[in-house]
């Protein structure tokens, strides 16, 4: 094997790993962006709950897949699911299709198992210098208004005006 096959073979992996980085800078980025546009708004929950899919309440809107292809939860009740298809009628518009909840699966977003996947077997390198700054931050006191560490203590149950004997 000659020099430029060689230079060849490395400038591609170099491209691979390239792009294998900037898929996972896209990700990411598309993650953060979708958090920011559905952060919790106060007051009540917008979502429509519905039946019980995959051990939890369902909202009405919920992405699954059905039979490989992406769907949205119209309705559930007593393990029957009224889903939306991705198919459109001309003239009635979109399908609806009545299945068990046990054909469903749920949906995963590609970019979060992208990243996912990334973190798999990856255990935290423990270091002194990390150990330490958590112990420092331990002895700083909460900040105002929020709740108190530790384990929490019970109440002194007497009356105000009586002082508890300790002999």
């Amino acid at each position: 094997m000659n020099q430029s096959q060689e230079s060849a073979e490395n400038t591609a992996q170099r491209v691979e790993r390239c792009q294998g980085r900037l898929a996972i800078a896209d990700a990411a980025r598309k993650l953060a962006r979708r958090r920011g546009s559905t952060t919790r708004r106060n007051g009540p929950d917008p979502r429509r709950w519905t039946g019980v899919v995959f051990g939890k309440r369902a909202w009405v809107g919920q992405p699954v897949v059905l039979n490989g292809e992406i769907c949205w939860v119209k309705e559930v009740q007593r393990g029957m699911a009224c889903i939306r298809t991705s198919e459109i009628d001309p003239v009635d518009g979109p399908i609806h299709t009545y299945c068990p909840v046990t054909a469903l699966r749920p949906f995963k977003l590609q970019e979060a198992t992208l990243l996912g996947r990334l973190k798999a077997g990856v255990k935290e390198v423990r270091s002194p210098r990390k150990a330490a700054a958590s112990r420092t931050n331990a002895f700083l006191p909460p900040r105002p208004g929020k709740r108190r560490r530790g384990r929490p203590r019970s109440r002194d149950r007497s009356p105000p005006g009586e002082s508890k004997d300790l002999r």
